[in-house]
């Protein structure tokens, strides 16, 4: 057999057109005799079976036929197992020979005994470069490999220079078989993706070139393949988790700076836990960036909401014993404005709890004094993938690059305890997971009318045009409230589903409605959210009934809660409510401080109601005269319920308080 006698595998699923002009193309354009095709079929339900038998008889190609789909580095391994010759080509089936293509590649294995992978260069089908080597940059992972002059004219200078890669392509990729056996071949790990930089890692690891020749030029239509991206992330993660540290990164890449606000409240082990996904942190390993978020240029600052001493002091001990940069503030005590950005913890310690809203304000105004482009609102009991953050600022850079105004990119919800189980996608929510069918609409980035405040990535020019949260919610429904703001004001909301975090979900009070706190705010906030956004009306008492009355437990403490939601609403009463208020304190209340509904209406409801749950007559009487006591207040003070939707409060609050800082340097 002839030393240089090629073996040109291909692995095929489907897509039979361009299995057919690849082969085509193959035997039209190579006068190089001494090769042979194999054609490796993982189970094509399409025409191609047919075309391969065809392609047997008219060009004997030799075919293996898998009876399931076992990826591209399986099919590939199988090729390379029976192949006769000492060079093995491997080449997707999107690819288009052109004429004199692989006698190149051929001719600098036979120049340098110590090149054991080559790679040509690859062009779309508009001429401009698609392969011309691969890259290592150390963002937005450690190492993120790269397409080099991706979208450059195939006349451009550096691209046509033959030269030494980390990597190249597994599209159209010749090896020695020696050096195939040495490094085991394609590492089946992989999912349909980095399986051929990591063999070229393995090649480099023991010794061998990996070189780049212009001289050979194809064509590639790329990723044609059903499912190409399905599984990018965890390759890229299995990639960095196996040659971080090992491998240098070619270049560095400059990232815009972010700001991860975490709220802390009385919540230390899930505050640790998502600190740790962060930064890759292991007790016994420390901070493996490997491990954690994708994504360099981040500080986070975690603002500690009032919670008790004993609580706040085990956060800071794990702080100190992590060994992580960090440093330590009370809100409001820095009379020299924030530090500039730094790549750190940075713990903010607060002596009330401020809500959700007050506390993600806080931070978001540290984030921005500091220097951050962007803020990620996420909750303290998730842990994150480690690319959630970068797909959802990529998604922001390419936005800002087609001339989109993006002002917030959410995540995909998953269940921390049940990850098959998904809590939101773009649509709806659900804590114990949304039933029906999932179609491919639901994988795909979409423009939203909100998206979970749980993980949400704002824009800084968003946030200083139209303010942060109202406070005046101070649990639920502020997320909500900001992406309609948003949306009002021509920044569009973006939900990413490659975005993904895992949440566990009522940490702090509970489930939703799952207790009286909870209930409380849901009821208050959600008229309270449809009265700033539109009318409300009959038809948003009765949402209220079927959304939180209907699920809702119906015990008294829960029926009193629901009752001071509304009424408080009715009332113009919003802020923080301590739960002795809403179950105790308020049946004291004298009825001359009590706008709207009358407390003997509502102990009247809360006694007819707590003995018969089902009284859908006395709701309805109760929503009613809700609605009738709203309308009364909006005639006597305006168009507004005490001037509490003149302006969001996170508007002015933001404004003012970055307006301090900077008046502070």
């Amino acid at each position: 057999m002839d030393v240089d006698f090629v073996s040109i595998i291909i692995p095929v699923f489907n897509q039979c057109d361009f299995t057919r002009q690849c082969i085509q193309s193959l035997f039209a354009n190579v006068s190089y005799s001494h090769f042979e095709v194999i054609v490796v079929d993982n189970h094509s339900t399409d025409e191609t079976p047919v075309f391969l038998n065809w392609a047997q008889s008219r060009y004997g190609i030799r075919v293996i036929r898998n009876d399931r789909n076992l990826g591209f580095a399986k099919a590939c391994n199988q090729g390379g197992a029976v192949a006769q010759g000492s060079l093995l080509l491997f080449l997707k089936n999107d690819v288009l020979a052109r004429p004199g293509w692989l006698e190149p590649m051929v001719d600098v294995l036979r120049e340098d005994l110590r090149v054991g992978v080559v790679g040509p260069m690859l062009l779309y089908p508009d001429e401009t470069i698609q392969h011309a080597g691969i890259v290592i940059a150390d963002a937005p992972a450690p190492l993120y490999p790269a397409h080099v002059y991706r979208g450059r004219p195939k006349d451009f200078p550096p691209a046509n220079m033959q030269r030494d890669f980390q990597a190249v392509t597994g599209a159209c990729m010749l090896v020695r078989k020696g050096v195939f056996q040495q490094v085991e071949g394609f590492d089946e790990t992989y999912v349909n993706g980095c399986e051929d930089v990591d063999l070229c890692f393995k090649a480099r690891r023991m010794g061998w070139r990996v070189v780049y020749t212009p001289k050979s030029v194809l064509v590639h239509f790329e990723s044609v393949s059903a499912g190409k991206f399905d599984h990018s992330g965890e390759n890229l993660i299995l990639l960095n988790r196996r040659w971080a540290g090992e491998i240098t990164p070619d270049y560095h890449l400059r990232l815009p700076r972010v700001s991860i606000v975490v709220l802390n409240y009385n919540g230390t082990r899930d505050t640790i836990e998502c600190l740790q996904s962060l930064y890759g942190y292991d007790e016994t390993a420390g901070a493996r960036p490997e491990n954690g978020l994708y994504y360099k240029p981040f500080q986070t600052i975690v603002v500690d909401n009032g919670s008790d001493s004993k609580a706040l002091e085990a956060l800071k001990a794990w702080l100190v014993a992590s060994g992580l940069p960090h440093q330590i503030a009370s809100l409001g005590m820095n009379k020299r404005g924030s530090t500039p950005f730094r790549q750190e913890i940075v713990l903010l310690e607060s002596s009330e709890n401020l809500g959700f809203s007050g506390g993600c304000n806080a931070g978001t105004v540290h984030a921005l004094s500091s220097g951050a482009d962007y803020v990620w609102i996420l909750n303290n009991d998730t842990v994150v993938d480690p690319l959630a953050l970068w797909n959802s600022v990529a998604f922001f850079l390419h936005a800002c690059r087609s001339g989109m105004r993006v002002g917030a990119v959410g995540s995909k919800l998953l269940d921390y305890h049940h990850p098959e189980r998904v809590q939101f996608d773009g649509d709806r929510v659900c804590y114990e997971g949304i039933q029906g069918p999932r179609g491919s609409e639901a994988e795909k980035i979409g423009f939203k009318t909100y998206v979970s405040g749980a993980s949400m990535l704002l824009a800084r020019k968003a946030l200083e045009e139209c303010g942060a949260f109202d406070e005046a919610f101070f649990l639920y429904f502020e997320d909500n409230d900001l992406c309609l703001r948003l949306n009002n004001a021509g920044w569009r909301v973006a939900f990413h589903p490659r975005s993904i975090v895992y949440h566990k979900g009522g940490a702090s009070i509970g489930d939703w409605i799952g207790s009286p706190l909870s209930i409380y705010y849901a009821t208050r906030n959600f008229l309270l959210f449809q009265a700033k956004h539109r009318l409300v009306d009959a038809h948003a008492f009765q949402m209220l009934r079927t959304q939180i009355w209907g699920p809702m437990r119906k015990d008294k403490r829960s029926i009193r809660a629901f009752l001071k939601g509304v009424s408080d609403f009715v009332s113009g009463r919003f802020g923080k409510m301590a739960l002795e208020t809403i179950l105790e304190d308020w049946m004291l209340e004298k009825a001359s401080s009590r706008q709207g509904i009358p407390l003997s209406v509502l102990r009247r409801f809360e006694d007819v109601l707590t003995r018969n749950s089902n009284g859908q007559q006395a709701l309805e009487t109760l929503l009613d005269i809700a609605l009738a006591a709203y309308r009364k207040s909006i005639e006597t003070n305006g168009s507004s319920l005490s001037g509490i939707f003149s302006a969001p409060s996170g508007s002015r609050n933001l404004a003012a308080l970055l307006s301090r800082e900077a008046g502070t340097r």
